[in-house]
């Protein structure tokens, strides 16, 4: 089934509502500025191995609902955008137990070079038991303009993740692994599939600040796009966070 970018904005809209209706009591608003040593993407370097700068804003409600906009520079595409900005809206809530549901609607946009937008939908579902919090994850992109397979015809696209954070005692530092299966217009794979994973650790400075640093890998080669190397290859991300 081909569905459209706009119909999956009209269902996030429907998020927006209870948002709107919260308004006299007034939305939390957080935000944060980073830059990072290369914007890795499922396993895949959307800056081309550069650094990138990215900044956020979310606006959330006391029901669970919210919505924001997030935006990171990326590598030229042919159509001249090197610039992504996502527009997204979803709903958290505690599940009792240590378990948590996430659920999302965002829309990649990339102005500029419009033939590249895309809508997708997530869930994610969390369970905190101690200093560990586990985390599984799938997301679908429908059929769609933007997403094309090696023939020319629109196709999906659908990922798996599970994940691993783990808090170091009483220190600011905590541990993290990912492990992420794709399968779809973005999996770069004739055959079909692939395997994307991280490791690493990030360090809380104060109430704003977040250092990290990870090692990202994936099962794919990808041509950067002057052909020299390979952005999907075993890289060393650092990143630096302020949050408000």
């Amino acid at each position: 089934m081909d569905i459209q970018p706009t119909r999956l904005l009209c269902a996030a809209a429907l998020l927006l509502f209870p948002v709107a209706a919260q308004a006299a009591d007034g939305p939390e608003f957080s935000a944060e500025a980073a830059i990072v040593s290369d914007y890795r993407f499922r396993g895949v370097s959307l800056s081309d191995l550069d650094p990138a700068p990215q900044i956020g804003l979310t606006a959330t409600a006391g029901s669970g609902f919210y919505a924001g906009a997030w935006a990171s520079t990326i590598t030229e595409s042919v159509g001249g955008t090197n610039v992504e900005i996502d527009l997204y809206a979803g709903y958290a809530r505690e599940l009792g137990g240590g378990f948590s549901l996430d659920s999302l609607a965002t829309w990649y946009l990339y102005p500029g070079d419009g033939s590249l937008d895309y809508a997708e939908l997530s869930a994610t579902l969390r369970y905190a038991s101690g200093p560990a919090t586990l985390s599984a994850a799938i997301a679908y992109a429908p059929k769609q303009g933007a997403l094309r397979d090696g023939l020319g015809a629109k196709t999906d696209n659908v990922y798996f993740s599970t994940g691993l954070d783990w808090a170091v005692g009483e220190t600011p530092v905590t541990l993290s692994a990912t492990l992420g299966r794709e399968r779809g217009a973005f999996d770069f794979n004739p055959a079909g599939g692939k395997w994307d994973w991280s490791t690493g650790a990030s360090w809380k400075l104060g109430d704003h600040a977040t250092l990290g640093l990870s090692y990202v890998d994936s099962s794919v080669n990808v041509r950067s796009k002057n052909n020299r190397h390979n952005v999907a290859g075993a890289g060393v991300v650092a990143s630096a966070t302020l949050a408000f």
